[in-house]
């Protein structure tokens, strides 16, 4: 029987993360729980975003006890600190992650994740350099991927390019 530690849930396109929370909040499983909410923002294209997707954008920025900055390396730092700006207004206790991501181990992920849902008040920056569908060969860096599900072909493609099985 597949029982997995964790369940990681990207709602964005298809629903809001305070959503996704009340659900997963009313199962009767104990066991089922929220460990921590994260949002992966690109810190080049906040503004438009915020304007584009409006309350669903900002529905994930409120709710998160954590936002990545991603794609940092391509923006500029006026345009990291307008995202910060940003994210501020929107939800002032999230903790920001502003070190790129590839310059951290696993370890100092996950410990950074879990100092940020600890602290609050305070922010916790890191700048994350993420690369979307990283690893699989017909989505890596393919914004059109972006809340798009595959196909079952096309899953079983992933799941094998990635060293797992289904």
């Amino acid at each position: 029987e597949f029982k997995p530690d964790r369940v990681i849930i990207e709602p964005s396109g298809v629903g809001k993360l305070s959503d996704v929370i009340a659900a997963v909040n009313n199962t009767q499983d104990e066991a089922i729980r929220v460990d921590a909410c994260i949002t992966v923002a690109d810190a080049g294209k906040c503004k438009m975003y915020r304007k584009n997707f409006g309350e669903f954008y900002e529905d994930q920025i409120k709710h998160s006890n954590c936002v990545l900055l991603s794609r940092t390396d391509k923006a500029s730092p006026e345009k990291i600190a307008q995202a910060v700006e940003i994210i501020r207004e929107i939800n002032g206790e999230a903790n920001i992650i502003t070190t790129h991501l590839d310059l951290l181990s696993k370890e100092q992920i996950l410990d950074a994740f879990k100092k940020a849902r600890e602290c609050k008040g305070q922010p916790t920056m890191i700048v994350a350099k993420t690369i979307k569908g990283k690893g699989v060969s017909f989505m890596e860096d393919q914004a059109g991927w972006h809340g798009k599900a595959p196909d079952a072909e096309q899953t079983a493609q992933a799941v094998a390019e990635l060293g797992g099985e289904m």
